[in-house]
């Protein structure tokens, strides 16, 4: 007899359609390199850390290493319009998903 298959984790996680790539191509089309960090020659990576709701919107975002002159400004604006893909709910549950991401 063949056993049957189990679900590996009971929680689903949410995805951005197209995985990590679609996700970096859509941040790389919507994002505007603020004004004063192109003037004093800024450059580097904020690391932003998010929380997505059952619905697949990032309702709170909060800068872990930012460089300033309105990088941080601009990323939390970014991640703020991205929208996953939540599985379908199992049991009636109201999940919050966290995730960090370097923009």
């Amino acid at each position: 007899m063949a056993k049957s298959l189990k679900e590996k984790h009971f929680v689903k996680k949410p995805s951005y359609p197209g995985g990590n790539a679609g996700m970096s191509k859509f941040i790389a089309s919507v994002l505007k390199y603020p004004k004063e960090a192109y003037e004093n020659n800024v450059q580097g990576t904020v690391v932003v850390f998010y929380e997505i709701n059952q619905f697949g919107k990032v309702i709170r975002a909060k800068v872990i290493t930012g460089i300033g002159y309105g990088c941080d400004e601009e990323a939390i604006r970014v991640i703020k319009l991205l929208q996953f893909v939540v599985p379908k709910k199992q049991y009636r549950q109201k999940l919050k998903f966290t995730k960090k991401t370097n923009v």
